[in-house]
């Protein structure tokens, strides 16, 4: 860090991008020049609540990239504020939700909040079951990148290796796929685990078990319940929760319809569905689901139900 001759605090970089802090190693690809800036005014932030300034950063800095809202700046929903607070007070949390309720970006935009927050060397990893569906929110990630003015002279993005880098802190955005080999020794401030109940409950164990080796490391798992008996991580957390049974720092959040409904119900479809009330989902979308997908998989994907 350094002042320019008005007082005011910046990065210093020379004319060929090499920062005087966090580039310490000469790094495959190539490398965008920096030019000197005043340190972005979130790196100063302090709130009564971790949830209040996450809230604050993602509606004052993303753009909407697609759907409802494009182009406008990104609104955090009154469910996804009760997530976010939930995420905040917790080590781990689970949360099973229907398709369509916006989860990818949700957690894209908490993984974003995360590394702009101004500490040094933040790793934020992504683990999926595949490593292209892990991708994916790094490329949902780079939309809202491009999309949104403050942020887009701030990364640099390396596609070989599906990193993007918060160049002022030297912080990080990292895709994995759900391998064992490809988790050891992951040092996390923040891991996001998505479709959660298809990856294989002990990669999910890896990771709760990598827990505290930063004093603020969480884990979020987000997930679709599917139609499989096999074991999964999501189905053993919700029927932990149903028991009474979870343990301390663990937070599970269920959005599903109640057990037995109608698949027409009207109500039991916004119940499920908390973003059909938010404004991004279409209710009218629902009717041709139902009466075109197989009841089991409506009730799974739509309904929110485990079956």
């Amino acid at each position: 860090m350094g002042s320019d001759p008005r007082g005011v605090s910046a990065i210093v970089v020379d004319m060929q991008g090499s920062r005087a802090d966090h580039e310490l190693f000469v790094r495959v690809g190539p490398k965008n020049p920096l030019r000197t800036i005043e340190t972005p005014e979130w790196h100063g932030w302090r709130w009564s609540s971790e949830e209040k300034r996450i809230v604050k950063w993602i509606e004052s800095t993303i753009v909407q990239p697609v759907g409802v809202g494009q182009g406008k700046a990104m609104r955090v929903y009154p469910f996804q504020r009760a997530l976010i607070r939930t995420i905040a007070d917790s080590l781990a949390t689970f949360v099973s939700i229907p398709a369509g309720n916006g989860k990818t970006t949700l957690m894209t935009a908490l993984a974003l909040e995360r590394i702009c927050r101004g500490d040094d060397y933040v790793s934020v990893d992504v683990l999926a079951t595949k490593e292209d569906q892990a991708r994916r929110m790094i490329d949902t990630a780079r939309r809202m990148i491009e999309c949104s003015p403050k942020l887009a002279p701030l990364f640099e993005f390396y596609k070989n290796k599906a990193v993007l880098e918060y160049r002022l802190t030297g912080s990080t955005m990292r895709a994995h796929p759900a391998r064992l080999s490809a988790i050891q020794g992951l040092d996390f401030h923040l891991a996001l685990i998505d479709e959660i109940g298809d990856v294989p409950s002990e990669l999910t164990t890896s990771m709760i078990a990598r827990l505290g080796k930063q004093a603020d490391g969480r884990v979020v798992g987000f997930g679709t319940p599917g139609t499989s008996f096999r074991d999964n991580m999501l189905e053993s957390v919700r029927a932990q929760f149903r028991e009474g049974t979870l343990p301390a720092g663990v937070s599970f959040v269920e959005y599903a319809a109640e057990a037995g409904c109608a698949i027409d119900d009207e109500e039991q479809w916004a119940k499920a569905n908390p973003a059909i009330e938010a404004g991004f989902l279409s209710a009218a979308s629902m009717p041709l689901k139902a009466a075109t997908m197989p009841e089991h998989l409506f009730r799974a994907y739509h309904l929110g139900q485990p079956v």
